[in-house]
């Protein structure tokens, strides 16, 4: 007679079968998304924040939005020129 398998067996399964090369590429991805990961949680923070606390999670994103306009308007910043410039640093690199 034949046993049913189930949702939990098939994973359990497969994660017997997990390979070294996948284990070495999923540390990979979190090494590579963790630094967009720390600039998203520091954009919601006040700048003393940033620099005290850089890991720790916001107590809310209500200054992310305040942060980000701060970017783009404040002058001595010059987004858009180092955006570009950057492109152009990167299309002729290639």
């Amino acid at each position: 007679m034949k046993t049913k398998t189930t949702f939990f067996d098939k994973v359990l399964d497969r994660i017997k079968r997990i390979t070294p090369l996948e284990v070495l590429t999923f540390v990979l991805l979190l090494i590579f998304i963790f630094p967009f990961y720390i600039v998203f949680i520091n954009t919601a923070k006040p700048n003393i924040l940033i620099t005290s606390q850089p890991l720790l999670f916001p107590d809310g994103f209500n200054t992310m939005i305040e942060n980000i306009g701060t970017i783009f308007s404040d002058t001595r910043m010059r987004y858009f020129s180092s955006l570009f410039n950057s492109v152009v640093i990167t299309t002729f690199s290639l």
